[in-house]
């Protein structure tokens, strides 16, 4: 469930769909970066495995903008500027087949493939996303174009996501406040929309739906996972998950576990005294910048807080989230809280019979005076 962000702000790792706990060969992942082609690795040994190469009408290897493996796992597809390239995961190489999601002079899907998510329902529908903020519905089988999504969202596509029964889709994209929800059987426009806190950065913010279907999660800029039922896009709960961007939300396929990353990049700019005129200020800065280069001490950053650039684990329950850490000593109190009860039981019988045997005694001396 690891995601990490290299270059144009694409996510290149995408874990095998298959895999499986008791099969180390199926337990991989893909990335993908500016001037790689694309890789897998061994998820358990971080070897490579092998290599996927797509190059371009120059004969010049092309990174791929985004990833998915197909439901079954045995097809990868990468995203490229107008076009989807798919490979099959047991031939590596150059070998490949081209979909074409945009042609002069027709309707289509235009711009870089930014994200891609494949329907769950095994139907062999692919939902694609680009940066000029439109979606296309494709079927991977016949490799024909179903619908075209668009007019939703203002900014570029960074993120898109199926429902858990495959009839719904749900989109996000950059600067936009709004997670928009697609009925693909129809394509008949946005059915509701899904207010979050991603308005003014350019990260990609990820979202999840549960694997039961009734609730989605996603992150914000002021570090607060929000939950909402996808009945009808309304808030469910939310939790302070972070002191920083969450940008990452993962659920996890069977256990009541939540995954959320966060960070941002950070540009660290050496101290000035303020003054009141602008141009002092700047020749302050400049005096200051030239003296830190001249003495090679680069300008001190802040250190982080625990509560930033973190990746945390939560537990799902009708109680509010907590950290797993958390779970687990509770848990551990709660099997300790039995212990500790039989051995204040015991002890309280203990005294009891303790003060019994002295009463007993007493009238026995009171006896022996009389």
């Amino acid at each position: 469930m690891s995601l990490l962000e290299l270059q144009f702000d694409v996510p290149p790792a995408r874990s095998y769909s298959v895999h499986q706990e008791y099969d180390p060969a199926s337990c991989c992942l893909v990335t993908t970066g500016r001037a790689h082609p694309v890789h897998l690795w061994d998820a358990l040994t971080g070897e490579l495995r092998c290599t996927y190469r797509a190059y371009n009408d120059k004969d010049e290897v092309a990174a791929a903008h985004s990833l998915a493996f197909s439901a079954e796992g045995g097809t990868l597809y990468c995203g490229f500027n107008k076009q989807i390239r798919s490979f099959r995961v047991e031939r590596p190489g150059r070998d490949c087949s081209r979909v074409m999601t945009y042609q002069k002079g027709q309707e289509g899907l235009s711009g870089i493939v930014s994200c891609m998510a494949l329907n769950p329902d095994r139907s062999g529908m692919m939902a694609a996303g680009s940066y000029s903020g439109a979606g296309l519905l494709l079927d991977t089988r016949s490799r024909e174009a179903l619908c075209l999504l668009e007019g939703g969202h203002d900014g570029g596509l960074t993120h898109l996501c199926f429902s858990a029964d495959g009839n719904f889709l749900y989109t996000g994209a950059r600067k936009d406040p709004s997670i928009l929800c697609w009925d693909v059987r129809y394509g008949s426009g946005v059915i509701y929309s899904i207010p979050r806190q991603s308005g003014g950065t350019n990260q990609r913010m990820y979202f999840d739906v549960e694997p039961c279907g009734r609730h989605l999660a996603t992150g914000g800029e002021d570090g607060v996972v929000r939950v909402f039922d996808l009945c009808d896009g309304s808030p469910a709960g939310q939790f302070a998950a972070a002191a920083d961007t969450v940008n990452g939300v993962s659920f996890h396929p069977f256990l009541p576990l939540l995954a959320t990353a966060s960070g941002q990049r950070r540009y660290y700019l050496a101290a000035s005294d303020g003054g009141s005129d602008s141009s002092e200020s700047d020749t302050d800065s400049a005096a200051c910048s030239s003296a830190s280069d001249s003495s090679g001490a680069s300008p001190t950053r802040p250190q982080l807080s625990d509560s930033e650039n973190v990746l945390c684990v939560w537990q799902c329950s009708a109680r509010p989230a907590q950290p797993a850490a958390e779970v687990l000593e509770d848990l551990e109190d709660g099997l300790a809280a039995p212990a500790d009860r039989a051995a204040t039981a015991d002890q309280a019988a203990d005294d009891n019979s303790g003060q019994d045997a002295a009463a007993v005694t007493d009238e026995a001396m009171e006896e022996q005076c009389e």
